[in-house]
């Protein structure tokens, strides 16, 4: 749609409204029947000049009205065109509009559909985090516990050593102090608590054992007893390796979760800010919906008024249509009689053309002829001047050899004056 289709179209048209042609004048001319007389010729004329003059003007108005009515109907198949322009713009812009609905509506499924999607795969990772956390936390727990134990394990082992010195050292001195105070007759107890019995009594092929071999039997016996703690030392620094390694499994399999976990935050990041363009989007379609539905509503009810007026026009169109055939026929019927009187009026004009030219071929004639009796009158009136003169020089000479005297000058004028009266008495001019 564009701006120009809400306001009012600027039409000459319909802004002044339409022409109405006025009716034509009454005849000026009063046609004489046929065969009466013609009391003047000259009106005749001038009736013969004045009805081409009518015919004109009317000739002029219909040409006036029949071009209004082109431009009548021009105008209401403009306004036609342009409603169908309206209309068809209004459709577009309503399907365009739709079709963006449309679009901005699948957009916000798929949108949805991924969030809750990414939603799923959120509380996923949230979940696996929680249960690395958790491990982590358990494996921290384990790693205290077994430094812990780690740790009592070596002073339980430091204090056995010690235990082992102190009775080794206790057991060598008592031994050596027993071998000097009572004798072989007494030894050390197999389990080195320091209790001193008897030697048992000797066969009578055995000899006393030696105090190097007492001493070697003490310290197997004290060997023997210190093998369950080396077993108990050796299994904590077993379970000690294995915590170890568990710890650094864990350590290892925490290093993806740590990566899912900021790729899993980067992706959220991203998933929010498209949201934002989303739901920015889905913004400005649902006002550029509502600015094509206010337009459209414009569009129709522009539409609405512009075929109230091709409605108009064309009703106005219809009268003027009635008007004009009206008076077209009134118009042809007023043809018909001017021609018939302009017929007539040409016939009468032709005869009298005819008549004139008879007129002037009779005045040309006669002129003629007046003109070959002057001609003649002149030569004969040059003639008789030259028979006067010759006469009068005659008459004067033949006067003066008989010694007499003449005016011939004044016979002459008079001789000339009483022609010419005779003339003009006899002959009248035309």
């Amino acid at each position: 749609l564009d701006t120009d289709d809400l306001e009012a179209a600027g039409c000459a048209v319909c802004a002044l409204g339409a022409h109405r042609p006025r009716l034509p004048v009454a005849p000026q001319v009063q046609l004489p029947a046929s065969g009466a007389p013609v009391h003047s010729v000259t009106a005749l004329v001038a009736d013969a000049h004045t009805l081409p003059r009518e015919n004109q003007e009317l000739r002029a108005q219909y040409e006036l009205v029949s071009a209004h009515n082109a431009g009548l109907a021009t105008h209401a198949s403009v306004l036609h065109d342009r409603n169908l322009a309206i209309l068809h713009r209004a459709r577009e812009g309503y399907r365009a509009g739709m079709i963006r609905l449309e679009q901005a509506l699948l957009s916000r499924e798929h949108a949805e559909r991924d969030y809750a999607v990414l939603e799923d795969r959120v509380t996923d990772f949230r979940a696996r985090a929680e249960r690395a956390d958790a491990a982590e936390a358990l494996l921290r727990a384990e790693r205290g516990s077994s430094t812990e134990q780690y740790r009592d394990l070596q002073a339980q082992l430091r204090a056995a050593r010690n235990q082992v010195t102190d009775l080794t050292t206790v057991s060598l001195a008592r031994l050596s102090s027993a071998s000097r105070l009572h004798g072989p007759e007494t030894l050390l107890s197999p389990r080195g608590t320091g209790h001193v019995k008897p030697w048992p009594p000797l066969s009578s092929g055995e000899t006393l054992p030696s105090p190097r071999d007492q001493a070697r039997q003490a310290l197997t016996a004290l060997e023997q007893q210190r093998a369950p703690v080396d077993e108990e030392l050796r299994a904590a620094r077993a379970s000690l390796s294995q915590s170890r390694m568990e710890i650094e499994a864990a350590q290892n399999l925490n290093v993806p979760l740590q990566d899912d976990l900021l790729r899993v935050n980067a992706l959220l990041v991203a998933h929010a800010e498209e949201l934002r363009r989303g739901a920015t989007r889905i913004h400005e379609l649902e006002e550029s919906v509502a600015t094509a539905t206010t337009l459209r509503v414009a569009a129709e009810s522009e539409m609405a008024r512009a075929q109230a007026g091709e409605l108009c026009a064309t009703s106005r169109a219809a009268q003027y249509r009635a008007g004009w055939l009206s008076m077209r026929r009134s118009s042809q019927q007023r043809r018909g009689a001017v021609g018939a009187q302009t017929h007539r009026l040409s016939a009468r004009v032709a005869k009298l053309e005819e008549e004139h030219d008879l007129a002037i071929r009779e005045r040309d004639e006669r002129a003629v002829a007046w003109r070959r009796m002057l001609r003649d009158a002149r030569r004969g009136r040059e003639m008789a001047r030259r028979m006067r003169d010759e006469l009068a020089d005659r008459l004067a000479g033949i006067v003066t050899r008989v010694g007499g005297q003449i005016d011939t000058a004044d016979l002459v004028r008079r001789f000339e004056a009483t022609f010419t009266a005779e003339i003009d008495g006899a002959t009248p001019l035309p």
